[in-house]
């Protein structure tokens, strides 16, 4: 086996060299009929051993597309095709002789007959995977200024040509050190969304989603007229791996504060990442859009009835898709500390909350419960959940929690609620919270305990409730156990010891 795949290495090896010696087209062209099948049955790893043929195939090739033997063309373009599929993205050869392959490809595309537009274009697939960089090479900006003289009369051209130049621009920006100066080229980005062919909407959106990835580019793209509009037409597409790479582009932009307010100003834009929920392969870039977009100039514009139920419905998915769920309730946990009782849109976002606190999963319990936690800072908000007895029983719940992540949290709400006098009488009417409170002072997570008993001296220090905090003897126990404990903190300890002194009286 061995033996014949060493022949066959070896038949190969002379066609190369006969076809590059060849005299005339006519039998260049018999010699690729023979030598194509040859190279396909090659095993990969001998077809790597002809990169150092390419440059010669290349010069073959430039030769043919300038005399237009298409027939030659297409024969030379397949053969190129076949080498290409298995060579490294790093080869010098090709990386080398980049220019001198696209620029012949390009021209061939334009001039040449259909069936050599399509073969060429396979060609161009594997050409625009290798590793190039512009820098510093005059010749590839040459190319580029070809590549944007084709964009700029696309609505003339061939499908196949202005598909050929997105997916060669795609591959480029793929490049780290070519982000920023395709960016910056004049007007090139602005030609590229201004592009409506179907069949290049995926390769538009992926040469997008990769400028995207270099923060420097982010207020520019934004800035670049016609864009956002561009994404948001391209998140319509039937395609799905087009609508995944609008999806991470617009992802990668709202990562800079400054672009929240104007990709929500982008009519439709919202909306789009809205739909983009719905589907299973889409949700995790656009609930994470959503919870990059969330903020205090943001929340309350963004809010409807539509929004709030996709995020209930995603982050209620729990295991089918753990990440979206999670990303959705941290959505929660954003909007709570921007929403307050007299907002429209409260009791939706409270009943989200209600929802999402019931889910099997920890991390979506705990986000819900930080959630409580951001409603429990403002006056007003908290006077109303202390009012109403299904929410007080759902934070008692999670302060019960057996993880201490959700816990915790919960715990602090409870204790944001004793900060406002206001609250005070009537948390003393939930006996089920006072034995939370309590139990919770002995928890072994030195956060929540602590928590807990600065919530029962908060209770100890209002003179109003205090006879009947000192008619609560757990809880006057509890304040002394603290206080003779070995725990680090002294100034609770004494804080502690100190509010027994002062209830002892009174038992």
């Amino acid at each position: 086996m061995i033996m014949m795949d060493l022949m066959v290495f070896g038949q190969a090896k002379l066609l190369v060299e006969t076809i590059a010696t060849s005299v005339t087209s006519l039998e260049r062209v018999h010699l690729l009929k023979f030598a194509l099948p040859i190279f396909r049955d090659l095993d990969a790893s001998l077809r790597s051993d002809f990169c150092l043929a390419i440059p010669v195939l290349v010069h073959c090739f430039r030769r043919a597309v300038k005399l237009q033997e298409w027939i030659e063309v297409e024969g030379l373009a397949s053969l190129l095709t076949c080498l290409l599929g298995d060579a490294p993205s790093t080869v010098e050869a090709i990386v080398k002789h980049y220019h001198h392959l696209v620029l012949p490809s390009l021209a061939a595309m334009m001039e040449g007959p259909e069936s050599t537009a399509t073969v060429i274009g396979m060609l161009v697939d594997h050409v625009a995977r290798f590793n190039v960089s512009i820098r510093g090479m005059e010749r590839l900006k040459q190319v580029l200024l070809v590549m944007r003289n084709i964009l700029v009369d696309h609505e003339k051209q061939r499908p196949p040509v202005v598909l050929a130049v997105l997916v060669l621009l795609a591959g480029l920006a793929q490049h780290a050190d070519n982000k920023v100066y395709l960016m910056k080229c004049p007007g090139l980005v602005k030609l590229i969304v201004e592009v409506h062919i179907p069949v290049v909407n995926e390769r538009v959106a992926c040469f997008l989603k990769d400028l995207a990835w270099e923060t420097r580019n982010r207020a520019a793209m934004i800035e670049t007229k016609g864009l956002l509009q561009c994404l948001v037409q391209l998140s319509k597409d039937d395609d799905l791996e087009t609508r995944l790479h609008v999806m991470k582009t617009l992802r990668r932009i709202a990562l800079s504060a400054g672009n929240k307010v104007k990709l929500l100003d982008e009519d439709g834009m919202l909306h789009a990442v809205i739909l983009a929920t719905q589907h299973d392969e889409l949700q995790i870039e656009a609930v994470s859009i959503l919870l990059c977009l969330f903020g205090p100039d943001t929340t309350k514009r963004m809010l409807s009835s539509e929004l709030l139920a996709s995020l209930v419905v995603v982050a209620s998915q729990g295991a089918a898709c753990q990440k979206a769920s999670t990303i959705a309730a941290h959505c929660f946990k954003k909007l709570s500390g921007n929403i307050h009782v007299n907002d429209l849109f409260y009791q939706e976002v409270l009943d989200g909350v209600m929802a999402i606190s019931c889910s099997e999963i920890s991390t979506i319990r705990k986000w819900a419960a930080l959630s409580f936690v951001e409603m429990s800072r403002s006056v007003c908000t908290s006077f109303a959940l202390v009012r109403n007895d299904t929410t007080m029983a759902m934070i008692n719940a999670l302060a019960n929690d057996n993880i201490v992540s959700v816990r915790a949290p919960a715990i602090e709400t409870l204790m944001n609620f004793l900060a406002s006098p206001a609250n005070l009488k009537r948390i003393m009417l939930y006996d089920d919270v006072m034995n939370t409170i309590n139990d919770s002072s002995r928890d072994w997570c030195q956060c929540t305990s602590h928590r807990a008993v600065q919530a029962i001296l908060t209770l100890a220090t209002y003179a109003p409730i205090r006879p009947r905090v000192a008619k609560q003897l757990d809880l006057v126990a509890c304040l002394s156990l603290f206080g003779v404990s070995d725990d680090a903190d002294k100034e609770l300890k004494q804080a502690a010891l100190r509010s027994v002194i002062v209830l002892a009286p009174l038992l």
